[in-house]
């Protein structure tokens, strides 16, 4: 009986519909949590790829500095000198005629075969033509020419110059082109004449193009007008332009086009020294007023979009990156070729 009582025991049966699984959404408070943990992960990851790009810039910016370093040294070990700061001379041009423009030829121009680059005329077309920076130019194949090591990938308004010099010799300490640096105009230096020693002076940094902007000057990138000179006939010394360049206010005559090509020399394009700390706040200008002929006594600062500081090369080709903070003693002493100051280089 009992037996039969449990044979006949059966299991209950469930609608069909309350074995299905029921679907859940997606709640808002699941939701805000999930924004929440990839807007984190966001906050956390992007830094750190922009910070990688920086220093990847920074580094190739390095390495652009230390083929112009090697460039330099394969035209001394040639000559057995370092090419001219700036120089009248082969392989272009002795004059280069034209609203505002240099007769003078920078360093640069010595050194394209020992950059890798193709052999450019050596009487190029230039006379009577219009500085290389005015839009409704057409620039001569020479003069556009871009020289790729000569810029700095970290610094964008190179695509807009034509065709875009960021790296400059180092005339010295002072505001004239003859401050005792590792490069002079005319000469041709050898390098037991920079007595501090090929690692103890600084003969190349980078410097930012012009903003392109005749009508909103950018104190990092463009260089003012000053016409100091007109009321101070005597020497200006380091100290003295930075303080005169101080004075500068908005709307004043500037030149937004710094930088725009490899082959002109002087403080426009190609030249810079050490009046002031990488990276002046004070913007660079020059002691002549709008309208004269290229500055012969200026400041023009290294200058970098780098965070801190700006690559700078020695003579003997090494690259170090100079901190914007570096005590101006220092920094001074770095550009100077037979100073025979005692400091700890970088």
């Amino acid at each position: 009986m009992l037996r039969r009582q449990n044979e006949s025991r059966c299991v209950p049966v469930h609608p069909r519909s309350a074995l299905v699984e029921r679907r859940r959404a997606f709640t808002k408070l699941e939701l805000i949590v999930s924004l929440s943990i990839i807007g984190l992960l966001a906050a956390l990851v992007l830094p750190a790829i922009l910070a990688s790009r920086a220093a990847s810039r920074r580094q190739y910016c390095a390495n652009n500095l230390r083929q112009v370093g090697v460039a330099l040294h394969g035209f001394e070990a040639e000559h057995r000198k370092f090419p001219p700061g700036i120089s009248p001379d082969p392989p272009f041009v002795s004059r280069i005629d034209g609203n505002g423009s240099s007769g003078w030829i920078s360093p640069w121009a010595y050194l394209l075969a020992y950059l890798d680059q193709p052999v450019l005329g050596r009487a190029a077309p230039l006379r009577g033509l219009s500085p290389v920076w005015d839009p409704a130019i057409e620039v001569p194949g020479e003069l556009a020419h871009i020289v790729p090591v000569l810029r700095c990938p970290a610094d964008r308004q190179s695509e807009k110059a034509r065709p875009g010099c960021n790296y400059r010799a180092c005339f010295g300490v002072g505001p004239s082109e003859f401050s005792g640096g590792a490069f002079q105009p005319i000469r041709l230096m050898r390098a037991d004449e920079i007595r501090d020693g090929l690692a103890h002076t600084i003969g190349v940094s980078e410097r930012l193009i012009g903003s392109y902007s005749p009508t909103a000057a950018d104190p990092q990138r463009d260089l003012w007008f000053s016409g100091i000179g007109a009321v101070n006939s005597g020497r200006i010394d380091a100290d003295a332009m930075r303080i005169g360049c101080d004075s500068y206010q908005v709307g004043a005559d500037t030149f937004p086009y710094m930088g725009s090509t490899w082959l002109i020399a002087g403080w426009l394009h190609t030249g810079y020294n050490h009046v002031a700390r990488p990276n002046e706040r004070v913007m660079d200008c020059d002691t002549l007023s709008f309208g004269h002929a290229a500055p012969s006594t200026a400041m023009v600062t290294a200058r970098s979009l780098h965070a801190g500081g700006v690559n700078s090369l020695y003579m003997d080709g090494h690259v170090v990156f100079m901190s914007e903070q570096i005590d101006l003693y220092v920094w001074r002493a770095l550009a100077t070729r037979d100073g025979l100051e005692r400091v700890s280089a970088p």
